[in-house]
């Protein structure tokens, strides 16, 4: 849980909660390899403080960039079916 300032107004300041998560992404094509027992060490040290973290697997799965063609915003999402667009 983290806490910032909320401003209202310039004589109003007030704490406000807020829970945070954190996506790790594994880019490695070994699924259960070193880098996800790494990203799993860091997993179990958020969650020891309280922050929701979620290992995110893509190394195998197929990716397309950005090409900048805005089709996102006449059609509402992208033309390319990838796997990381969900999770996003």
């Amino acid at each position: 849980m983290i806490w910032y300032i909320e401003q209202r107004n310039t004589s109003c300041l007030r704490w406000k909660e807020q829970t945070m998560k954190v996506l790790l992404v594994n880019g490695s094509p070994h699924g259960k390899g070193c880098t996800y027992t790494a990203l799993n060490e860091v997993v179990e040290t958020l969650n020891h403080e309280g922050i929701d973290a979620e290992i995110f697997q893509i190394g195998t799965k197929p990716l397309s960039g950005c090409i900048a063609c805005k089709s996102c915003v006449k059609i509402g999402h992208c033309v390319f079916d990838d796997k990381v667009l969900p999770k996003i």
